[in-house]
């Protein structure tokens, strides 16, 4: 579960920005929250903004953060003289000499972690996690713990490390193993260390990443065909019939695939045929069918017959559902791609109020003004981006803005109440 995140000199964000899924203390739409230990966090999030004002650019931080404690300290991946490839903001004199930084607190389990690192294309210059334990009787406010904390001094050209004594296991022979264009945190994963690769299994299972318009069909209809995803497959046939899309079943069939119906021209390489092969096996192909009933009769169509709405909804909901049911962090960039403005509320209410209990939480960027609706999103839940005079990124809430709750604001946002619209020159006749 997301708390906060921070990014600095990233891409467009220069000065530290911080987007936080902490509650306000606003007590209206309560479906809205959840609690998470001393927490009340945000089941969703939406991130408005003009054309490269830099909102893509908060996924694509939070995203970098992701892959490079996924992939840093990868034996397949990962060299000696690696280069990081970190973009630093680059419309002033001084910030691409300077390293980007990045840092989350979350909670995985019961434990709350914080954890960062500042990083050039050269090495990481800093890198640290604290921990805090969940409170009892006997600490009811528990103080965040220093697990480790790694600084490059660049007079002496070496790191200086510090342990906490609530980290356990092989410190010292890790750090030495660990490369100055890899992160600690990667490498005792990859080493098995049993505390940090349960850090390392939030970003890798819980924290998820998505463009729409690159949301295939395949997600959901391998919930749709697989046992083990029984209860599952009954919420998608549920929701579409909701929708009301005019469907009134649909299925999945996996279509078989042997090998030997495949010829490969005499120029590709054994290897080559054996990795397609092995993917087909992996990743196979299903036969999608929609029925509609009408007045006088019922029939099956192909998905690909379905408006690109449908077919949009379909692939997203696997993934929603997914994400609902395991509790996922998701973010999803353009959530409203191809999508009619009620079918965008229809899903942000599923993930508002169909699992009372639900700790899932989705975070997206949009350009649907008809989600600014108070009876939909508390203030505290729609966050904005500003591009600045200097070519920099100001990241903010409309809570920051001080909106009353009745306020209107679409029409707010549209007169440019609260920033983050485009400035246009109009043409003159």
């Amino acid at each position: 579960m997301l708390i906060e995140f921070r990014v600095k000199n990233y891409k467009s964000f220069k000065d530290e920005c911080v987007f936080s899924m902490v509650a306000g203390k606003d007590n209206s739409l309560p479906d809205n929250t959840f609690q998470a230990g001393k927490h009340t966090l945000l089941k969703a999030a939406a991130v408005y903004g003009a054309n490269a004002s830099g909102k893509s650019n908060l996924l694509k931080a939070i995203e970098f953060m992701r892959d490079f404690v996924l992939e840093s300290a990868d034996p397949t991946k990962s060299r000696p003289l690696g280069k990081i490839d970190t973009i630093p903001f680059l419309l002033d004199n001084h910030s691409d000499e300077e390293p980007s930084e990045f840092a989350i607190v979350f909670i995985h389990g019961e434990k709350q972690y914080e954890y960062g690192f500042s990083v050039d294309t050269k090495r990481i210059h800093e890198e640290w996690l604290f921990v805090t334990e969940p409170s009892d009787p006997k600490k009811p406010n528990p103080r965040p713990q220093t697990w480790f904390t790694r600084s490059w001094d660049d007079e002496a050209q070496k790191y200086d490390w510090k342990f906490g004594s609530l980290l356990r296991g092989a410190k010292v022979r890790l750090r030495e193993e660990t490369l100055e264009n890899s992160l600690f945190l990667s490498k005792a994963a990859y080493s098995n260390h049993p505390q940090l690769l349960k850090v390392y299994e939030w970003f890798a299972l819980f924290l998820k990443l998505h463009k729409q318009k690159d949301l295939g069909p395949h997600r959901t209809a391998k919930i749709l065909h697989d046992k083990q995803y029984a209860p599952i497959r009954n919420m998608i046939v549920d929701l579409i019939k909701k929708a009301d899309l005019g469907i009134s079943g649909l299925s999945a069939k996996e279509k078989k695939f042997s090998p030997n119906e495949i010829k490969f021209p005499d120029e590709i390489p054994t290897k080559e045929r054996e990795r397609f092969l092995k993917h087909m096996d992996e990743h196979p192909q299903y036969d999608i069918k929609f029925e509609h009933k009408g007045s006088e009769g019922s029939a099956t169509f192909p998905l690909e017959w379905e408006s690109e709405g449908t077919q949009r909804l379909f692939a997203l909901l696997g993934p929603l559902l997914d994400t609902v049911a395991n509790g996922f962090t998701v973010c999803l960039d353009e959530l409203e791609s191809s999508l009619h403005p009620e079918l965008v509320h229809f899903v942000i209410e599923f993930v508002h109020k169909w699992y009372p209990e639900n700790k899932a939480q989705l975070i997206f960027t949009t350009h649907d003004t008809t989600l600014l609706d108070n009876e939909l999103f508390r203030r505290d839940q729609i966050w904005f981006t500003q591009k600045l005079k200097n070519g920099s990124t100001d990241l903010y809430s409309l809570l920051d803005h001080k909106a009353r709750k009745g306020e209107a604001w679409q029409k707010g946002y549209l007169s440019g109440r609260y920033g983050a619209v485009p400035i246009i020159e109009r043409f003159e006749s």
